[in-house]
């Protein structure tokens, strides 16, 4: 079993239409996702695209959803690069 919703190297993430990722991302969610889980996720989707472009030439991996073992939660996106692991948290929609 899968510890995140979606993975994929930076250059398939690029490649690849947001339906498509938004999409996985859908089936791999336990349960029903809310709305405004499922608005965060194609806004992530879109961000992270734009910022990927720049690294396409990098090897890489992005990651949705990971599922911290033993705490419940999970990490909105992760990346690995060059031997670093960076944890992002996305506030998508919040005003302050």
């Amino acid at each position: 079993m899968s510890r995140c919703l979606y993975n994929a190297s930076f250059e398939d993430f690029i490649k690849i239409e947001n339906n498509s990722i938004f999409g996985a991302l859908c089936d791999n969610y336990h349960g029903k996702a809310l709305t405004t889980t499922l608005e965060a996720w194609k806004a992530e989707i879109s961000i992270m695209k734009s910022i990927l472009l720049k690294l396409v030439s990098k090897e890489g991996r992005i990651i949705f959803e990971y599922d911290i073992p033993r705490l419940g939660k999970r990490i909105d996106v992760v990346l690995l690069l060059n031997g670093i692991i960076f944890c992002l948290e996305f506030k998508v929609g919040e005003s302050s």
